[in-house]
């Protein structure tokens, strides 16, 4: 016996389509935002602006203590000195750039989540 041939059809649903449609101009805005690329962009290093969160100068900008003058400290110690966690950068800007930040710890048991959003317009 013969096993008939089935056709299958595909059928979106609304939701399948919307989906699609909102795929879609997302990837249309992104294009059109990498299109757009400033002619008189600038770029600064880090070093020459204010970086904060150091305990004091060092010899690497980017570490928070100075690790060679503290040497006799334990090495996971030192380790950790020398990330740059903690650290920031303070500066201005004319860009247009907006962005979202989520985080989420546990405290004591309960959860605290904390939310910063920012979109910078000048």
């Amino acid at each position: 016996m013969q096993k008939k041939e089935e056709k299958h059809c595909v059928v979106f649903g609304l939701n399948a389509i919307r989906i699609m449609l909102v795929v879609f101009l997302l990837q249309v805005v992104f294009a059109e935002g990498q299109a757009q690329s400033s002619k008189n962009t600038r770029y600064i290093p880090a070093t020459d602006i204010t970086i904060v969160g150091k305990v004091m100068p060092t010899a690497n900008p980017y570490y928070r203590v100075d690790t060679a003058k503290y040497s006799n400290l334990p090495k996971r110690v030192l380790d950790r000195l020398k990330q740059s966690a903690g650290l920031a950068v303070a500066f201005k800007t004319n860009s247009l750039f907006g962005f979202a930040y989520f985080t989420r710890a546990k405290v004591n048991g309960t959860i605290e989540a904390n939310f910063f959003a920012a979109r910078h317009s000048y």
